[in-house]
This record gives structure tokens, C-alpha cells and sequence, in this order.
């Protein structure tokens, strides 16, 4: 999907939101190349080295 991406279209079609236009401009966008990018994120959580909102990791109660 590297190869193929369209960096300039995609940011005209996330800008393209009519009166929200100028606010969507301004939000910042980053291209991630990390293909386990979510296994990471979920590697994080188990650690506890962050949190993921109404995530349970066991039904110890």
C-alpha cells in the first residue's frame, strides 16, 4: 500500500468537509508504515503500560 498511496489525494478528500473544512485543516495527520502498528498497541495494554477504554482482559471478580 506504500507504493500505491496518494499522500495528496487523501488530504484533499479529509479536508473536503464543507464548513468544517478550515477546522479539519488544522488537525495534524501522520502516514504510519508500521505493518503491526495494532499489535504494538495491543502489546501495550497487556503490559499496563497504557489503557483501552471498556477493554477487559480478564472476569477475575
Amino acid at each position: 500500500m506504500a507504493e500505491t498511496f496518494d499522500a495528496a489525494a487523501f488530504l484533499d478528500a479529509f479536508d473536503d468537509k464543507g464548513r468544517y473544512a478550515a477546522s479539519q485543516r488544522a488537525v495534524p495527520v501522520r502516514r504510519v508504515l508500521a505493518g503491526d502498528l495494532a499489535f504494538r498497541g495491543l502489546a501495550r495494554i497487556v503490559d499496563g503500560a497504557c489503557r483501552a477504554p471498556l477493554l477487559r482482559l480478564s472476569d477475575a471478580a
